[in-house]
Formats: C-alpha cells, structure tokens, sequence
C-alpha cells in the first residue's frame, strides 16, 4: 500500500478471517464490529493510512481497503476488496500486472493457514466463527484463527485483549480449540473529518454489524 503516514510499504497477510472491534475516534468515540478481515503483519501502517489500497506485492493486484492499526504491536486490519466494490457496486478496470517494487517493509509471505494441516485450519476457524459473541466484552479488541504458542503444526483461536485488561476470562480451549492471549492496543480508524452522523442497522455478516457509542 502507499499511506500518508507511511508511503510505501509492503507487509505480510497473516489471515484473512478476523474478526475486530474498530475503534473511530470522533467528537464522541463510538465503535463498530467488522467480520472475516484481512490482518497483516506489523509496521505495515501507522494512524494516518487509513482508505490506503492494498495490493499484491507479485500482481499489483487489489486486495483490501485499509481500515485501522492497533498502535502498540502496528497489526493492520482491511476490508476484503470484494465486499468494498460489493457494497459500492463499482469495479476496478482490467490492467497487465506487474511486481510493486521499493517497498520499505518486509516482503510479503505466504498466510499461515498454509503451514498448518488443513483439517487443523479449519478448526481454528470454526472456533473464530462460534465464539463470534467474545467481541462484546469491551477488553476484546479482535479474535482469529492462528497458531498454536507452542506448537506452530496446531490451530488455534488468537484472542487479542486490550492492553492493560485481565484475560482471566478466557478458557484455555474453545470448541476443543486451544486459545491464545495477545495484547493489543484498540484498533483505530483515522477518519479526521469524515465522521458518521447515522447509526447502521443489522448488516450482513463480513461487513458492518453493529455500532455502539461510549
């Protein structure tokens, strides 16, 4: 992606299906749930990025819309560009691919899901999918399927709680699925002057689901 803050970097997918609270800091903050998003390794994005495209490194490809950075460990969060031209009803117009060069991060590489078992993946996910509801404790910032702490060939549901919270409520396994605690900041969205005055009812899945203000 190129951001205001960052310029050009490059980053590595580390799951495609997270679930997250996205924090909006406006004249009265407020957050909103977004499902099965893309996370990307850290140092990707800073405050200030948001809106940025998010392409293929090898294609230059689109892949997402940037929507937030949790500061404390720099983790990206974006929109899958399908559901962003979904909902706007727009395309992208066709154009030869080609590499993005002079990228200042690390390179990209391949999505975890790719060194675990399949079957191992697919637990994982079905965790992240069931325990959807673990959003609506405020110390909850985002949930995804990963791996494992001690054991990188097992799936596991990744629990991001906010810095600063006790993690004393969550189980060590979730649908026979083994958790793992991550600290995190709030995931942040820079909207500057572009913050929403209506409230949003009852989207689909994979989108916008609820709104709250605090």
């Amino acid at each position: 992606k190129n951001g205001r803050s960052t310029g050009l970097t490059c980053g590595r997918i580390n799951c495609t299906s997270c679930n997250i609270r996205l924090s909006y800091a406006c004249p009265r903050l407020f957050y909103a749930f977004f499902f099965n998003q893309i996370q990307i390794d850290s140092g990707f994005s800073r405050s200030g990025d948001s809106g940025s495209l998010i392409v293929d490194a090898a294609t230059a490809e689109p892949v997402g819309l940037l929507i937030g950075t949790a500061n404390i460990n720099g983790i990206t969060y974006a929109n899958p560009i399908g559901d962003v031209l979904g909902k706007l009803g727009v395309t992208f117009q066709s154009n030869p691919t080609h590499t993005v060069a002079a990228c200042s991060g690390p390179g990209a590489s391949n999505i975890p899901s790719e060194q675990l078992p399949e079957s191992e993946w697919q637990s994982a996910e079905r965790a992240n999918e069931a325990n959807v509801r673990l959003l609506e404790n405020p110390a909850v910032v985002a949930t995804c399927p990963g791996t494992a702490q001690d054991d990188p060939t097992k799936g596991a549901l990744v629990i991001y709680v906010r810095k600063g919270e006790s993690a004393d409520f969550i189980p060590r396994e979730l649908d026979g699925v083994p958790t793992r605690i991550e600290y995190s900041e709030p995931i942040v969205a820079d909207v500057g002057a572009s913050c929403p005055s209506k409230t949003v009812k009852q989207p689909h899945k994979g989108r916008l689901t609820r709104r709250r203000t605090e």
